[in-house]
């Protein structure tokens, strides 16, 4: 029975108790004033990795120079991972009539993080800012993005506040409210200057906060703001820094998405498992809370499910446990197979999204385990 207690509040603690301890600090999470007009900006770097990107890349180049931040401080440098499409074509077209694009294009397949490692090398802004192809800018985007770095020189990584656009799929309000979710979580942790990981639709480092992604490395972006973290520097976030970020809802392609980013978590948990250590003292606290143990969550699960099946025999409690999560989890099929019929259930959807999820991130493990190398990344995945 102690092991039933100990998994479900655990559970409890990760996906309501810290989530809702979150909510209250956003409240208090600051808004940065805008830079005035006579300020001395920094230049600055947008460093974008890029595979078979022909569908979004001109609106990303768009949305990158369109912007209310001075066209002279601003870089874009864009690595090519030996795309197969009009990518590099199109990058090419825009680098002739805009001489702050520059094209790195590779010939063999490199993964994100050993492309952003080298585009940092060529880098020359004093920030960087890293985003996805798939993630738009609004014109003050940048401004409001490296605001934080000009108030307070303890800041050393700025996340961006994003606002989900679901492309169609069975699963896309359930990622959209996950990401809303988390969108909330990183605002509290902002409070206290303690951002875990940052999101790939669009975030800053100083440059002499960045260190090269290792090789290897998956969720290169987690990485980055931990390694920030790690160094005894800030990370925030910047509220009205909006990024707009598409996000497919289908099931299917979330699904490898999350076990490839649940490779990668445990390679980041092993690598920064010393910043679980109460020394670290509230980081340490976020991250056991927002990441460790919802990346445990499968195995708490199993303790949960399993204890119970055990104790049931001598308690009523334990019985109608194990009788609960067994509904539970009946209905996440039901939800399943009532798919295969087009009759959908947005409640069940939840539940299925929740189960379905923590699937991912056993296999995801299952992978970690066996020792998967590959680092780079399919379109969509």
């Amino acid at each position: 029975m102690l092991l039933f207690w100990v998994g479900f509040l655990l559970l409890a603690h990760t996906y309501v108790i810290y989530p809702w301890h979150m909510q209250r600090l956003a409240r208090k999470v600051r808004k940065w004033p805008v830079p005035a007009p006579e300020t001395e900006l920094p230049k600055i770097s947008i460093l974008l990795a890029a595979f078979n990107e022909e569908a979004v890349i001109n609106e990303k180049i768009r949305s990158s120079l369109n912007t209310n931040y001075p066209a002279d401080k601003l870089e874009l440098l864009i690595g090519t991972d030996c795309c197969t499409d009009q990518t590099d074509a199109i990058i090419k077209e825009w680098a002739k009539q805009d001489n702050r694009i520059l094209l790195l294009p590779f010939t063999q397949r490199m993964g994100k993080p050993a492309i952003i490692n080298a585009l940092a090398e060529r880098a020359k802004g004093e920030l960087f800012i890293l985003t996805d192809a798939d993630t738009y800018f609004v014109p003050d985007t940048l401004p409001q993005l490296i605001a934080p770095f000009l108030t307070d020189n303890t800041i050393g990584g700025v996340q961006s506040a994003f606002r989900t656009e679901t492309l169609g799929g069975t699963v896309g309000v359930q990622e959209t409210l996950y990401n809303d979710r988390e969108m909330e979580m990183k605002a509290g942790e902002s409070s206290r200057g303690a951002v875990i990981g940052a999101f790939g639709s669009g975030y800053a480092i100083r440059k002499n906060n960045f260190r090269p992604i290792p090789e290897g490395f998956v969720v290169d972006d987690f990485y980055l703001f931990m390694e920030v973290l790690r160094q005894r520097k800030q990370c925030v976030l910047a509220p009205e820094a909006i990024t707009r970020l598409q996000v497919s809802g289908v099931s299917q392609v979330q699904y490898r998405r999350k076990v490839r980013i649940s490779r990668g978590n445990w390679m980041n948990l092993v690598y920064f498992r010393k910043m679980l250590s109460p020394s670290y003292g509230f980081t340490a606290y976020a991250f056991w809370s927002h990441k460790a143990l919802r990346w445990l969550g499968p195995w708490l699960l199993l303790v949960t499910l399993i204890s119970s099946a055990y104790a049931a025999a001598n308690s009523h409690l334990m019985l109608w446990a194990f009788y609960a999560q067994i509904a539970f989890y009946g209905l996440a099929l039901l939800d399943g197979i009532l798919g295969k019929f087009s009759l959908n259930s947005k409640w069940l959807r939840f539940i299925r999204h929740f189960v379905w999820m923590n699937f991912a991130l056993l296999h995801g493990f299952w992978n970690y385990l066996r020792g998967e190398k590959q680092a780079w990344w399919n379109n969509h995945s």
